[in-house]
């Protein structure tokens, strides 16, 4: 997976507490693959890209961020909560309710 790419829209003045934030994430599967994700915060007003090419972890990423997946190691804050450290039906009401 190639290193995001962010860009703000954020005003100066605007607060900054994250609307997402995550710390080096490591998720394992049992083929081997593994995803390890350095530590970012998402501030209101900035954007974030993830690309990179297929199986490189783009789409499991985002089920860590949204709570589908539990990682091995490190941890997931949105909606100013520890996502990671919810239960799984408040997790799924965090997904229905905030992720696209």
């Amino acid at each position: 997976m190639e290193p995001p790419t962010r860009t703000s829209t954020r005003p100066a003045n605007a607060p900054t507490t994250p609307v997402l934030a995550a710390t080096e994430l490591v998720f394992k599967r049992s083929s081997g693959f593994t995803l390890s994700t350095p530590a970012f915060a998402l501030n209101a007003g900035e954007s974030l890209a993830v690309r990179g090419p297929s199986g490189s972890g783009k789409s499991t990423l985002l089920a860590l961020l949204s709570g589908e997946l539990l990682p091995w190691s490190g941890r997931v804050f949105a909606a100013g909560s520890e996502i990671t450290a919810e239960s799984e039906s408040a997790r799924r009401a965090y997904r229905a309710t905030r992720c696209g």
